[in-house]
């Protein structure tokens, strides 16, 4: 094995994919996640979660083939606590994010731990 620390990208990169790639062809499935403020940015909620699609499969593809894994790590720990705070941490969304303080923290671990 090339490094422990690459099982951390290969978990962070294989969740990322899923996720990246489901909310691409499912939409409707994920639309709702997506926070009422993003169209202070002059986006629909449409447009944002293709975006953050693209994003996400291009991310797990840095992690997976480890390609600028630090900067994928630093952007996903930036990504994930955003996902985090825009989504509250009431006990009902807690129900569907707890996953996301683990992958917060894998990526944020990632971010210290990888060099450029």
């Amino acid at each position: 094995m090339r490094n422990k620390r690459y099982l951390l990208q290969l978990g962070l990169g294989l969740t990322l994919l899923y996720a990246g790639v489901d909310s691409f062809l499912h939409p409707s499935d994920w639309i709702g996640f997506v926070p009422e403020w993003i169209t202070v940015l002059k986006l629909t909620p449409a447009l944002a979660l293709q975006i953050h699609s693209i994003l996400e499969i291009a991310l797990a593809i840095a992690f997976l083939v480890n390609f600028k894994a630090k900067f994928a790590a630093i952007i996903s720990a930036f990504d994930i606590a955003l996902i985090l705070f825009a989504a509250g941490f009431s006990r009902n969304v807690l129900l569907i994010t707890f996953r996301d303080i683990g992958l917060f923290f894998t990526a944020l671990y990632l971010a210290l731990a990888l060099h450029f």
